[in-house]
């Protein structure tokens, strides 16, 4: 197989599992209608295609709520969009966040609240605790995405200093009807660390955010206040109202979509994995090594310690190590992007590489090695013009590897 089409192949089979995990799908599939006053919540990278799969689902030409997300998009008529910062939080977040949970206390007993999560709710909308402000959140998520903490543990702290995560949506909704639909990107599909769980108590241990601080030695990155904020607040809400919870697509349904392109283009294909964690330079190494003739599909989040100033993502990371890996080995393709559209700081989801990348990067004046070394991974594939492209895709299940040995 030549290059151009080993490429083909795997972007077909990416696409393939973008869509199978599209939002409004998910929803409409997934939704009846429902009587009476509904409220729509619509918070994620997903929200405005999953806003449209209720419209669709519940018939209704016109519905009442609020719809945040990362980016402008269509969504049915009665719905107010805000636009809040992700992965670090903004102005417009604090907005999102407060929005809500005034929507929340204005609901009675026999309204319904429709919530509506996927990924990327965490950052897009924040209801601070008291004591802690913009500034302090800002540092606190810079932090943890750089310090390798994994999305649980992320959220765990989250949580705690947030009035929305944790349950804290619904504590607002109740004494109304909650129905929460889900796109999950977290691996494990855990409803309480999906967008930190605004309908969903978390049961983490005592002491489970210090003890975070202490293992990834937050305690000098993180601001005065957010540190007390930890140590002295209550993590859990309990009682909670009782609700329909429901996951209607996610990383799973994406990687056997993948599989399935790939066999329907005559290629074996195997999911071998779709709750891929840890550190990405050490977990590439796995991929390639469990990897079959064929394609082989991976899904889930990995974390990378960033100690560089460089400019890139979790997949461009991961692709540049597999880049190194299978450098002068014939015949072996790797694809790593996010679902999402977008790795990191950047316009590309991210990058497919091949046993000659290393070579052409030579040739065009970069060093794979030293880019790894300051976490430039995006400099080094749009030189190379390697990434994958696609624009925000109005879904967000985490991440798919690919690896094609044909």
């Amino acid at each position: 197989m030549n290059d151009r089409d080993a490429r083909e192949l795997l972007m077909a089979c990416f696409l393939a599992g973008v869509a199978a995990v599209d939002p409004e799908e998910a929803v409409a599939g997934n939704l009846t209608p429902v009587d009476g006053r509904v409220v729509v919540f619509a918070l994620g990278k997903a929200a405005p295609a999953m806003a449209r799969g209720a419209a669709r689902a519940l018939r209704r030409d016109r519905l009442e709520g609020l719809v945040v997300s990362n980016y402008e998009d269509d969504i049915p008529d009665g719905l107010e969009l805000i636009v809040g910062g992700h992965p670090v939080p903004n102005a417009d977040s604090l907005l999102a966040g407060n929005s809500l949970l005034a929507m929340a206390d204005s609901l009675g007993e026999q309204d319904t609240a429709l919530v509506l999560i996927s990924g990327g709710g965490s950052a897009l909308a924040e209801a601070p605790v008291p004591g802690i402000g913009l500034d302090d959140l800002a540092a606190t998520n810079r932090a943890l995405l750089s310090c390798g903490a994994d999305i649980t543990t992320t959220n765990i702290i989250r949580r705690k200093l947030s009035r929305l995560k944790g349950g804290g949506l619904a504590a607002a909704i109740a004494p109304a009807k909650i129905i929460t639909l889900i796109v999950s990107d977290v691996v494990g599909d855990d409803p309480a660390t999906i967008a930190s769980g605004p309908t969903v108590t978390a049961t983490d241990p005592p002491g489970a955010a210090l003890d975070a601080v202490t293992r990834f030695r937050l305690a000098s990155r993180l601001p005065a206040s957010v540190l007390d904020a930890i140590g002295r607040l209550p993590q859990d809400r309990p009682g909670l109202p009782v609700q329909q919870l429901r996951l209607v697509a996610g990383a799973a349904t994406a990687a056997h979509a993948a599989a399935v392109e790939a066999e329907g283009r005559g290629f074996p294909a195997h999911v071998l994995d779709t709750r891929v964690t840890g550190n990405t330079g050490s977990v590439v190494g796995e991929v390639l090594e469990r990897s079959r003739f064929g394609v082989s599909v991976f899904a889930g989040e990995t974390t990378v310690d960033v100690t560089g100033a460089g400019i890139g993502g979790r997949n461009q990371e991961a692709a540049l190590v597999a880049a190194t890996l299978i450098d002068g080995i014939p015949d072996i393709w790797f694809l790593a992007a996010g679902t999402d559209g977008i790795d990191g700081m950047t316009d590309a989801a991210g990058a497919i590489v091949d046993g000659g990348t290393v070579d052409r990067a030579g040739a065009a004046g970069v060093d794979a090695d030293r880019s790894l070394e300051h976490n430039d991974s995006g400099t080094f594939f749009a030189t190379l013009r390697e990434q994958v492209i696609t624009g925000p895709t109005g879904t967000n299940v985490g991440d798919l590897w690919l690896v094609l040995r044909d």
